[in-house]
């Protein structure tokens, strides 16, 4: 009985350790798959990260050649600007100009008939005089 007993004991003994150890062998591979699947998710982020990094340096270059594109439009502008500015400049002149000697034009033309004017009198008064 006490050789039944102790077969039994072993047994049991056996069946709990066998036990135990599947228990161990379902927690490390419990540990296993926690492992892999935070290393998935590190992989992923790592992935994330450089698809923002790529998208920062796009942006970033894609700026940039907007910026330049604005400085050749603004140069482009105030260059038209100037030739505009010179070009209402030069009318501005040419009417100041013809203006001038129109005015000189009329002030000869008005001289001469004052003085056409003051020859007459003259002539009138002198007319008058000797009658």
């Amino acid at each position: 009985a006490s050789e039944t007993s102790r077969m039994e004991a072993l047994s049991s003994a056996e069946e709990t350790r066998a036990a135990a150890e599947a228990s161990d062998l379902a927690a490390v591979e419990e540990r296993l798959e926690a492992s892999k699947r935070v290393e998935t998710a590190r992989h992923e982020a790592r992935e994330e990260v450089r698809a923002s990094k790529n998208d920062i340096l796009r942006l970033e270059k894609e700026h940039a050649k907007f910026e330049d594109e604005t400085k050749k439009i603004v140069l482009q502008l105030e260059s038209r600007i100037c030739v505009q500015v010179e070009k209402a400049q030069e009318e501005a002149v040419t009417k100041a100009k013809k203006a001038a000697r129109g005015k000189a034009e009329a002030m000869a033309k008005l001289e001469a008939d004052a003085a056409l004017c003051q020859e007459r009198a003259l002539a009138d008064a002198e007319e008058r005089h000797r009658k």
